[in-house]
């Protein structure tokens, strides 16, 4: 398929797409003449085979498409910048894990994957608790129950706003 056909079929946008179509040139697994389509290269051509990545998996509560799009962006461009450093962001809805006792649901997750990192988004504290405790490597999108126990990438809306109101008061602004 086409590239854009690709991004419909991947659920990325063609800036994620594009470095990934390299990579997978760069390894001889495809191949690409000028004017044409790329084609899928014989076994026989294609190049060494691709090193183990490492692999990150997003834990979500609601499925990809009904994602508001600002946040699709950022997982986007977050893909993108992992993918150049050989590693794999995969999304996996699980609704089931965020409910107040979540331990069942967490431990089948963590037996159908083995991803080297896990990303909490929209996690509840239980979550956050259980993945502390069974001591698993993971990051909390978003603000974190406990600081100390579980690492988070927050924004910081607090300092946004008052940056916002200071570069607006002094361009002149006395209501926003």
């Amino acid at each position: 398929p086409g590239e854009r056909q690709l991004c419909q079929i991947l659920q990325v946008s063609r800036v994620t797409l594009r470095p990934a179509l390299r990579e997978v040139e760069r390894l001889g697994l495809i191949r690409r003449s000028p004017g044409r389509r790329r084609t899928i290269a014989r076994r026989s051509q294609a190049g060494r085979a691709p090193a183990a990545s490492a692999r990150i998996v997003l834990i979500s509560p609601i499925p990809l498409q009904r994602i508001e799009p600002f946040v699709l962006l950022g997982l986007d461009h977050l893909r993108e910048l992992l993918a150049r450093r050989n590693i794999l962001l995969e999304i996996e809805t699980r609704p089931e894990c965020y409910v107040a006792r979540p331990g069942r649901p967490l431990e089948r997750l963590c037996r159908d994957f083995r991803p080297n990192v896990w990303l909490l988004w929209r996690s509840t504290r239980s979550m956050q608790e259980w993945f502390h405790r069974q001591g698993c490597k993971h990051v909390v999108v978003g603000s974190a129950f406990d600081l100390a126990a579980n690492p988070c990438v927050d924004i910081a809306h607090l300092a946004t706003a008052r940056h916002a109101a200071t570069v607006l008061g002094r361009n002149g602004h006395r209501r926003i």
